[in-house]
């Protein structure tokens, strides 16, 4: 077994770096192919901000910058030495699954003799390596199959339980505050979620994503992020604006408020005292996804975190 290779801290290391290149060369894998400590310790650092879409342009510079661990800084740095050939980076990867494979394989065939000798049934076991072995055939869906008979961990199940009843699991949602949503959306908005809306022009599309905007800025005290490409910042703003003065927002556009006028003014006096955490952007029309990734990364650096919606 000596001429095959189980692990290389250089392909390791050379796959850390060339995912430091930039979005185009960063390859998600399953962290089990990492056999070293200290370069898993970095990559799943770097998944944290690197992998999108957290950011369009990941650096090293951006990694010294948020990782805090000491010794990810070091390693990081350290790797800023290796050149890495643009052409063969992606080979690189194939590298990492073949050590493991590799590993994976041995440590089948060394326990095989062990496991025969136990109490277990030859079906129950031979059951178990095909799921372990076609793992091997499908690298990038390692953990995700699994093949058993619903008895097979009933026991187990009871025990997860009884420890969810002692900790209870509380959901990230963000209730949209409207009825109909938070109904048919099991509770709110939960992280990674995107929603869309359509409608023809004058659909009140703007006005229902304002409102949304003040939901969970004003109602649920989250940090939100509201990027216009068609809409004026300032129109927006008046959007806001209406709802919390609880004014017609046309009446504002035109001056029209008349005697209500004063309660428009004690609005904005109550806006500006309690600073609520809605952020406003207008970007061009012709932006991109990219744009709207640097956005979020200026909030970050503006902030030191990112916005719980945008």
């Amino acid at each position: 077994m000596s001429i095959v290779k189980f692990e290389d801290i250089d392909t390791e290391r050379y796959y850390i770096a060339s995912c430091l290149e930039g979005p185009d060369y960063w390859k998600a894998i399953p962290e089990s192919w990492l056999h070293h400590d200290i370069t898993k310790l970095t990559y799943l650092e770097l998944k944290k901000f690197l992998e999108p879409p957290y950011s369009s342009y990941p650096s090293r510079d951006l990694a010294l910058e948020k990782c805090e661990n000491v010794d990810v800084k070091l390693f990081i740095a350290e790797l800023s030495s290796i050149k890495v050939d643009k052409s063969l980076s992606h080979a690189k990867v194939y590298d990492l699954y073949q050590m493991y494979a590799n590993r994976k394989l041995y440590d089948l065939a060394k326990n095989m003799l062990n496991e025969l000798t136990g109490v277990g049934k030859a079906e129950e076991l031979v059951r178990k390596k095909i799921t372990e072995l076609s793992e091997l055939v499908n690298p990038f869906e390692v953990g995700l199959r699994q093949r058993r008979f619903i008895y097979d961990d009933a026991t187990s199940r009871w025990e997860k339980y009884r420890e969810r009843e002692r900790n209870p699991i509380q959901p990230d949602v963000i209730p949209y505050n409207i009825e109909e949503f938070d109904k048919y959306t099991n509770g709110g908005l939960r992280k990674s979620h995107i929603i869309c809306f359509f409608a023809g022009s004058g659909g009140y599309k703007t006005k229902l994503k304002a409102n949304l905007a003040y939901n969970f800025s004003f109602l649920n005290k989250k940090d939100v992020m509201v990027i216009t490409l068609e809409v004026p910042i300032e129109d927006y703003s008046v959007v806001i604006d209406s709802r919390h003065a609880l004014l017609d927002f046309n009446e504002i556009q035109r001056g029209g408020l008349g005697i209500h006028k004063e309660q428009y003014r004690k609005a904005l006096i109550d806006i500006y005292k309690s600073k609520p955490s809605l952020y406003m952007v207008d970007i061009p029309g012709e932006a991109t996804s990219m744009d709207i990734a640097a956005e979020a990364e200026i909030y970050y650096a503006k902030f030191g975190k990112y916005p719980d919606v945008v």
